[in-house]
């Protein structure tokens, strides 16, 4: 195999870094999304029982699960507070916690520059094996897929939350691809997760179709979508047509 590679060009093997570079990261994305922002009671007692081993993914879970999925956003998709009373309810609850994270990235909206780490610390063992394997070019083409879930969750995730026509301004980057058929459809599936948690977690989309977690909306999520003014990837005979894979 490796006398294989050792033949590949340069081309070949930027693209080789970025195929296996990407498919480690988005099954990794579902994997922690599923079984650490979701994660179980059980595992949580687990946890719960070694705070110093495992108390940051006590705190991840609780930003995530109980913060942006259930503490916000209550309303509709595309409205994290309904009213100031809502929002001064959920800030006396957080504060129970003492995390200054909850409010620095938005009830969990966005996250910092730390998610560089943490969405990688599952993608960067692959890198020296790449180098290995094919040498320096292939982490040319790791190095900028390093990037995408964290960006994702930085910078897109915010406006999955908004009507296609929000009053913010997005970058012009994110603003090129809101405009993409890819965007459409992270759209939809972001709102198929908030609804049915336990499908659809990436948001680099890729990893939910390999591990069998991808739910399809139903006529009644695309309604529910057109009415907070989300635009739409499928009509809705198709979602008809084609039931979800997994049950509610």
């Amino acid at each position: 195999m490796l006398l294989a590679l050792n033949g590949l060009d340069i081309s070949a093997r930027i693209l080789l870094g970025l195929i296996v570079t990407y498919l480690i990261a988005t099954v990794s994305e579902v994997l922690l999304h599923r079984y650490i922002a979701h994660a179980s009671s059980k595992a949580r007692r687990y946890w719960a029982r070694h705070p110093r081993l495992f108390g940051h993914l006590l705190k991840l879970h609780y930003r995530h699960t109980i913060v942006h999925h259930g503490l916000t956003f209550r309303m509709n998709h595309v409205t994290q507070f309904k009213d100031t009373n809502e929002r001064e309810l959920t800030d006396r609850i957080v504060a129970l916690r003492a995390d200054e994270l909850i409010h620095r990235e938005d009830y969990g909206l966005t996250i910092g520059l730390r998610g560089l780490i943490s969405y990688n610390m599952t993608v960067a063992p692959i890198l020296p094996i790449l180098y290995w394997i094919a040498g320096p070019w292939a982490l040319c083409g790791a190095l900028p897929v390093l990037t995408l879930a964290p960006f994702s969750a930085m910078l897109l995730h915010p406006f999955l939350h908004e009507h296609h026509e929000t009053a913010r301004k997005p970058s012009a980057m994110v603003q090129l691809l809101m405009r993409t058929k890819y965007y459409r459809m992270l759209w939809t599936h972001h709102f198929v997760h908030h609804k049915y948690p336990n499908s659809n977690f990436n948001l680099l989309l890729g990893g939910d179709f390999l591990l069998g977690t991808y739910r399809r909306p139903n006529p009644s999520d695309l309604a529910e979508m057109e009415e907070v003014g989300m635009p739409l990837v499928f009509s809705k005979s198709k979602a008809e047509q084609n039931s979800s894979r997994i049950n509610d």
